[in-house]
Formats: structure tokens, sequence, C-alpha cells
């Protein structure tokens, strides 16, 4: 079936096989099969939870040490979620793909772009092939733009009943009950009013706050560059509180077991070898690696549909007590910077920026150096007191980065990794910034496809890694003028004198 007919079909079922709130439950499944998770991010992490539960012997495998509360996990090497900021946030938008953006990977950040990279690889340039010409099509965009919404809401119905159900996964994890959106025009103001008002169900609280009831709400932002907001079901999260919490609940199971620090050498079906030499064979293996597994995925379509972008978060000390995470809308590659406490409500983690790195490795270049600064601005430009605090103690302050898994349409990948092994080995995430609101229902999803219910069939079909179609190739093979806007600098080229500045004198990159 075509890929856009599939994409409404699977809207229509969610929405219909979802359309009550009711209580979840995980149905268990008669089995003793072993399955071997790969990755102990969130996406991985959920996924032992929802499997376990169903009545799977689990082993989760990560090459990285045990994460541990308490120590400065900001420049632990541990992927998005644990090598990421301590902080999400749960709304119905989150990962929705933007049309706007049609020449953002052939822009440098100080031209509001996308652009890290001097040369790109055939699976990267197909990528951003895809992505740019999204916006040649806004019916395909609304379609895309529909599942994921739909998705979201669902998914933060879930995870409110995971913590109703398993309170101990929520202790000292969960901040904000709702989410303020704050625009920086009335234009922008109406335009976020009348798009979440879209993609909200009719008895969703979506309510407008005018520029005097944002000052109230927050009194210690600059409001100088704030026209209102817009209020939103969902909720912001400490996200290495809740990946603590999970494995701790986890490892009190008794058909759950860690491994930690161990590198995967190879997958040949269900065998898993890693570079010890040790063997793990199991009935199922799911792979939830984010951007860092295509040695496992070896020639299958989703190690081309998943790409990374990196985002950029700094701290700041929560000098005037803010208790409410929020989002402000900032123009790219800037975009929606998310406001999140931390656990003890000290210190403010603030998320922002967008950049295109594919598969390759990052490098501190000025395009690097140029998105921080960006970064950087934007946070002083709303928190100049709280900066100026943060300068003033430590002279200078960290800019820290970690890498998303992405795909060009903004919809999360779930399929098995080879026709040749179907219902043994299969792969879960892409799903931009929307991994932890996801998580849940994506691991539903894996349950019922690894147990053979495919009950959410119909669902899961329009996320496969094989997203080509009639309407594919039309879409993607749009004419473009490849001349416009295009730009030449290379990564050496010098910074602006003023980026260059900023950077020394504030930013420790």
């Amino acid at each position: 079936m075509d890929q856009a007919a599939l994409t409404v079909l699977a809207v229509t079922v969610l929405r219909q096989t979802f359309c009550r709130s009711t209580n979840f439950e995980v149905v268990p499944v008669v089995t003793n099969e072993s399955i071997t998770v790969i990755g102990a991010g969130i996406a991985g992490l959920v996924a032992a939870l929802f499997l376990s539960v169903g009545g799977y012997r689990v082993t989760v495998i990560d090459r990285h040490e045990k994460p541990t509360l308490g120590k400065d996990l900001d420049f632990y090497n541990g992927g998005t979620t644990m090598g990421g900021c301590d902080a999400r946030q749960a709304s119905v938008t989150e990962a929705v793909a933007a049309p706007t953006r049609i020449r953002s990977l052939r822009l440098m950040p100080m031209n509001k772009g996308w652009k890290m990279l001097d040369k790109m690889s055939t699976d990267e340039q197909m990528w951003a092939k895809k992505f740019e010409t999204m916006s040649a099509f806004p019916e395909m965009y609304s379609i895309f733009s529909d599942l994921v919404t739909s998705m979201n809401r669902v998914a933060i119905n879930l995870w409110e009943d995971l913590f109703e159900q398993i309170p101990e996964l929520a202790e000292n994890a969960v901040r904000s009950r709702r989410i303020v959106r704050l625009c920086t025009s009335e234009s922008a103001v109406s335009n976020t009013l009348k798009f979440q008002t879209k993609v909200h169900r009719k008895n969703d609280k979506v309510v407008r706050l005018t520029k005097e009831q944002m000052a109230t709400r927050f009194p210690h932002l600059n409001h100088s560059h704030l026209a209102g907001g817009v209020e939103v079901e969902g909720f912001t999260i400490n996200v290495k509180q809740l990946g603590d919490n999970l494995m701790n609940y986890l490892e009190k199971k008794r058909q759950v077991t860690f491994k930690w620090a161990c590198e995967v050498a190879s997958l040949q079906d269900t065998v898993v070898t890693l570079e010890s030499g040790e063997k793990i064979i199991s009935e199922r293996v799911l792979l939830a690696t984010g951007v860092s597994g295509d040695g496992l995925l070896k020639d299958s379509p989703i190690a081309k549909q998943v790409q990374g972008v990196i985002g950029f978060w700094v701290k700041l000390p929560n000098i005037n007590r803010i208790t409410e995470g929020f989002k402000i809308h900032e123009e790219d590659p800037v975009a929606v910077m998310n406001v999140t406490m931390s656990v003890d409500n000290k210190t403010l983690i603030i998320s922002g920026g967008f950049g295109f790195v594919g598969k390759q490795r990052i490098m501190k270049t000025s395009r690097y150096t140029e998105m921080a600064v960006l970064v950087a601005l934007a946070v002083r430009k709303y928190f100049p007191t709280e900066f100026e605090k943060a300068t003033e103690l430590n002279k200078k302050i960290p800019v820290t980065y970690c890498v998303r898994p992405m795909s060009a349409d903004g919809m999360p990948l779930i399929d098995w990794i080879t026709t040749a092994n179907l219902g043994q080995t299969m792969y879960v995430g892409g799903t931009s910034g929307g991994g932890f609101v996801q998580a849940s229902i994506l691991s539903l999803f894996v349950l019922d496809m690894l147990s053979g219910r495919n009950d959410y069939a119909h669902i899961t079909q329009a996320m496969a890694s094989t997203r080509d179609s009639l309407s594919d190739h039309l879409y993607y093979n749009v004419a473009r003028d490849d001349d416009a806007q295009e730009t030449s600098e290379n990564s050496m080229t010098s910074l602006d004198p003023v980026i260059q500045q900023f950077a020394e004198d504030f930013l420790i990159l």
C-alpha cells in the first residue's frame, strides 16, 4: 500500500484504538522466551520494562559503564539519554518536523541553518533531500505530523498510567504537570494557539496567555523579547532520574539482567557476541541503539533512515527559584528551547539548537562553536541575571551536546532488521527529540510485534524502514533550485570576531 495511505490508516486506527482514557495494562504473554535488548537508553529501558512485565526473560546490554546519579553525567559519553541533559518535556508536538526548514541543511548556523558538515555520504545526502523537500508537499507533512502527534497523545497517557501503577518510576523525576510555550511575537502566539488547538483533543485544555499573564507567571524572565504564550497538556521530567528509577526497578525483577561496559562485536541471527568473546543466545533481539548501531544493522534500510542531529544545553543557577518547566519558541537553529529544573530545583537546564551531523564524528569546528554560541546567547537574552551569576561564580559556562537519532519525516522507526529474520531481530528508535515521550507507546508496539499478536499492525506498518512508495518517489524527487541560498563556507572558515570573543569570554566548549 502507498505510504501516504498507510499513514492515514495508521492515524485512524490509532485514534480509534486508544479513543478512551482507560487505565493501561500490559497483557502478559504465555512464554518462556528470552530476549536481548541492546542499548540502555530510555527506549531500551522502557522496552525492557514492557517485555519483562509481558513475560519475557530480558538481558539488557550497554557498551557504557552503569551511570550513577550523583556523579557529573554531563560529560558521560552514554548516548542520548544518560549522556544528554537531565531534562525532557512530554508534549503532544514533541519531534514534529517543520516544513519551513526546506533550506536548513544548506545554511550555516549564523544564517539560521543546520549545516554542520562539509561533505555528506550518499546516505546522508538522501536523508537531507527527504528532509528539505518536505515543504514541497504540505499535505504529506500534515499526514506525517498527524501520526506523530496522535502517538504522542497516547504516549503521554501511557506514561501517566505507568506512573500511577508503578509510583517509584516517577519518584523525584516528574517536575511540572503542564507546559507553557512562550512566543516572541503576537503572530507566533496566534499561530501556536491555532496549531496546538488543532492537534489536541477537544477536552484538552489549551490556554492562551497574554503578555501580562506571562509576566505574572514568569516574573524573573526578560520579557522584552516575548509577546505571550500558550499553555498545553504535558509534563516535564528529569530523564536521568527516571532512567535510574527504571534501572533500580528492573534490577529487582528476577527475569531481567544487565550487562554494563559490554561492547557488542557481532550479531548473527539472535546470537550476540561480545568483544570479550562471550556469546549471549536468546530467541529474540531488540536494537535500541540510536545512531550508534550501524555495525549491527548490516544492510538494513534502517541505517539509512536514522541520522544524527546535534543539540546543546547549558546549566544556570536557579537563583529566582523557578519551579515550572516551559518552552521558548526561538528562530532556527536554536529553535524551541526547553527549560527544566534539576531534581533539587537548584539548577535550570536549558536545551536548544539543531545541527545535522549524520553518522559522522563530532568535530569542534567553527560551525560547532557558532551553534553553541547562538544557544548561549539566546539563554542569556531570557535569563540575564542567571547568566551573570553563572559567569560570576564559574567564570565560564560549559556548553554540552548530545546527538539525537532522527528520521527525515519525523516519524519513528520500528521494524525487523531484515526480511530474512522476521520475528527475530528488530529495531526501535529514530524518534528525533521525542525519544522519551514516545518510548511508552513504542514499547507497547515492540511487545505486540515480538509476541506475534500484531494487534497494532495497521499502525506499525506505517513506521517501517522501507518507506518508499509512489507518494514518496513523487515527494522526494520534486525539482528544486540547487543554487538557491547555498552556502560555500567550509568548517574551517574563520569565526565572526564577536562570536569568537563571546565563546572565549564565557563558554567552555
